[in-house]
């Protein structure tokens, strides 16, 4: 009894190319840091209905990628002169393996939906719902910023990773 639905909606970036003519072409497809898309970003849905009852199961997830394309990122010693359009990170900043210091992980998150409708009367339709956003409560992935000086400090992607954490929405709708 009932019906169950499957939503999928999923972007692959195979290119974020902008040229103003003015500064160095760049391409941010890939690029999970402030000004960028990432490789993939998906959105897949699993919502059974079976009258009066709904229920909405969401997860959303970005794909890792990297802090910035154009970083150098080089063996202390090794690496050019950083400049402001390739800026050079230490491969033992922030990890011991070669190109983690331009790492960002990707994430995933899940959210669930639910709601119940009955009437009242003849004429009014009621709907009960209750939803929570991100549901494990997970934190957003901290980029590291470099700043041009030997320290870093972490920011957040709020288009890409959820910054407020666990949501709790509950409601009532109704139609006369």
């Amino acid at each position: 009894a009932g019906n169950l639905t499957f939503n999928d909606s999923t972007t692959l970036y195979l290119k974020a190319y902008s040229n103003n003519t003015i500064n160095k072409p760049t391409d941010v497809a890939g690029q999970n840091g402030n000004a960028g898309e990432p490789d993939w970003k998906m959105q897949l849905g699993l919502t059974y209905t079976n009258d009066p009852i709904k229920v909405n199961f969401t997860a959303r997830g970005v794909s890792a990628g990297t802090i910035d394309n154009s970083y150098i990122v080089c063996a202390p010693g090794t690496c050019p002169v950083s400049t402001t359009d390739n800026r050079t990170l230490s491969s033992t900043l922030y990890g011991s393996l070669t190109g983690a210091a331009n790492r960002v992980p990707g994430e995933w998150y899940f959210d669930i939906a639910t709601s119940y409708k009955f009437l009242i009367g003849d004429n009014t339709e009621m709907e009960a719902f209750f939803n929570v956003k991100n549901v494990a409560n997970t934190d957003p992935v901290l980029i590291p910023v470099v700043t041009g000086t030997p320290h870093s400090y972490h920011a957040i992607n709020s288009d890409l990773y959820d910054t407020f954490g666990r949501i709790y929405r509950a409601g009532i709708r109704f139609k006369m």
